[in-house]
């Protein structure tokens, strides 16, 4: 086994066990979020029965607040549990999910071939694209930029071609290049295709319906004009 396909197998190990322990959070995520909530409709409705009580603006705030002895409890522990990282714990997951995002994005770790190409195209289009805009408007300032995006310019078509490797495998059709250069989507030509063989699928069908007819009728006139040879006929091809 290659190192490449060595590494393709521990990054796809290191991804089941990160689904499973994002599995075995989901539980206590959901228990977390469970209090929260009811925590939270606590304090509202605690808060709306401090607001709604004609003493609240007369009286002073301690005594207001041990008047609703259920506002003071339900706010006193939604402070306790986002002490405790409630708010973490009720993203835990996605928290896991995004931080090994950004790492694997980082360290450019990928087990589909492709996407270190298609990582590459990208930054290559948008060098091109700095660059226009930096000859579109030249300034004498701009002549190191300039230099610097035509080296990175150089350097990513080095590293394309370092890839080619990895996808000689990979067969396109002439005719997505096509779409390409007329400026339509290259995605638009599997639908196209999917739509050429609908509609060949169409006529075929409607020929081989009509020699079904044909061939009916045919064999109806010749059992009428001759029917002692086309019993002949049936019998040798075994069709009564």
């Amino acid at each position: 086994m290659s190192p490449e396909q060595t590494a393709c197998e521990d990054l796809k190990a290191f991804e089941r066990r990160l689904t499973e322990v994002i599995q075995c959070l989901q539980p206590a995520t959901y228990r977390w979020r469970i209090v929260l909530l009811v925590v939270s409709i606590c304090v509202a409705a605690g808060a709306g029965q401090w607001l709604m009580d004609p003493t609240t603006r007369i009286v002073p705030l301690t005594q207001s607040l041990s008047n609703h002895p259920f506002f003071l409890i339900a706010t006193i522990l939604l402070v306790f549990i986002f002490l405790m990282g409630v708010h973490k714990r009720v993203i835990a997951a996605s928290i896991i999910t995004s931080r090994t995002r950004d790492v694997l994005c980082d360290f450019n770790m990928s087990c589909d071939d492709t996407e270190n190409l298609e990582t590459q195209l990208e930054m290559f289009i948008e060098n091109v694209r700095q660059i226009h805009i930096i000859v579109s408007d030249f300034q004498p300032q701009s002549q190191n930029v300039l230099n610097q995006k035509l080296q990175s310019l150089v350097h990513g078509l080095q590293e394309v071609d370092k890839l080619k490797s990895q996808v000689q495998d990979v067969h396109v059709p002439l005719e997505v290049f096509d779409y390409i250069d007329q400026g339509r989507n290259p995605q638009l030509y599997t639908k196209d295709c999917i739509e050429k063989a609908l509609a060949k699928n169409e006529q075929v069908k409607g020929k081989i319906d009509a020699y079904r007819k044909f061939k009916a009728n045919m064999l109806l006139e010749l059992s009428r004009v001759f029917p002692a040879e086309l019993n002949k006929y049936r019998a040798i091809r075994g069709d009564e």
